[in-house]
């Protein structure tokens, strides 16, 4: 009984066309960025640290299907007020959104994200929302905009925090003016939500806790479920899907770490040790913890750099 918009692609094969259809939600379904599923204390920091504050870069990351598109929309709506200057490019504008001068970049046309940004920079804008880096073109008028003194929001294809900051240097830009644009990088992916009309206790298997590094001692207190599978989730034990998110607020050390090439390995330790990251893989394993997912889904879907730390530290870190 709703209407809703469609993001189709079509893909020849050998035994006829694959076809991907995207669901856009419509206007007024758009998410508060309260549900979009962080955890209090990861929300709290994200707010203060990186969407309230003016100029630098806030970088939404993920594979495609990520759900990148709502959170970024879900900041913008946040922010949009009468008071604050919001201007886009986009290819295609997903959303429409009151208040907000919105742009189609055409590049058939000449209208490309540089040349776009290029005028952008005339109208004052206090937030310019660039839908997706997709190039250095795009990777720089993104920057650009940032040494103008506008919050840049912007999304952008990567595993993680991380590889989203080693892709972007690889872009040929200068590593000093992404070092020090870039404010907060945000990853996610999402994982099926456990139904809550057939979901039950689960404990987990040795298998997986040797993959965690835990003992059962380790997770006993925790809420662990799975879906045996119902008429109300088409008997897959999941109904709806939750995101998990993993936020790096760029530091000094960080910064400089960049700026020195150290290795992926070398930059995330350090920022876990010294930003507070909370990793992918540790967040949706707490999700899994408290039986919002289930540690298949943790394992199918969420890349695995380094072993998770224990619950209780996760759960300190997430709810602050």
């Amino acid at each position: 009984g709703s209407t809703v918009g469609l993001r189709v692609s079509f893909y020849v094969t050998i035994h006829g066309e694959k076809i991907v259809l995207r669901v856009l939600r419509p206007m007024n379904r758009l998410v508060e960025i309260e549900q979009l599923g962080m955890a209090p204390g990861v929300l709290k920091r994200f707010l203060w640290e990186a969407l309230d504050v003016s100029g630098g870069v806030l970088i939404a990351t993920g594979p495609k299907g990520a759900g990148k598109t709502t959170t970024v929309y879900s900041c913008i709506n946040h922010i949009n007020s009468s008071g604050i200057s919001i201007i886009t490019a986009e290819d295609p504008v997903a959303y429409p959104m009151d208040g907000v001068a919105q742009c189609a970049v055409n590049p058939a046309i000449n209208m490309t994200y540089r040349e776009t940004l290029r005028h952008v920079a005339g109208q004052d804008p206090d937030v310019v929302f660039i839908d997706e880096i997709r190039d250095q073109d795009s990777a720089g008028a993104a920057v650009q905009a940032a040494l103008t003194g506008s919050g840049v929001i912007t999304s952008f294809c990567a595993e993680d925090c991380i590889n989203g900051l080693n892709r972007l240097m690889g872009m040929g830009m200068d590593d000093f003016l992404i070092s020090s644009t870039v404010g907060c990088v945000l990853a996610q992916r999402l994982l099926g939500r456990v139904c809550d009309h057939c979901g039950e206790p689960a404990v987990p298997t040795a298998e997986e806790l040797q993959i965690l590094g835990y003992s059962p001692a380790d997770v006993a207190s925790f809420g662990f479920r799975r879906g045996a599978g119902c008429d109300h989730c088409r008997h897959t034990g999941y109904k709806g899907r939750i995101a998990v998110f993993e936020m790096l607020i760029l530091n000094e050390q960080v910064r400089e770490a960049m700026i020195d090439r150290r290795s992926n390995h070398e930059i995330r330790k350090l920022s876990i040790e010294t930003s507070g990251l909370v990793t992918l893989f540790e967040d949706a394993v707490f999700k899994a913890a408290k039986g919002i997912t289930t540690l298949d889904e943790v394992f199918r879907c969420v890349p695995r750099q380094l072993s998770p730390r224990s619950l209780e530290e996760i759960k300190r870190l997430q709810e602050g």
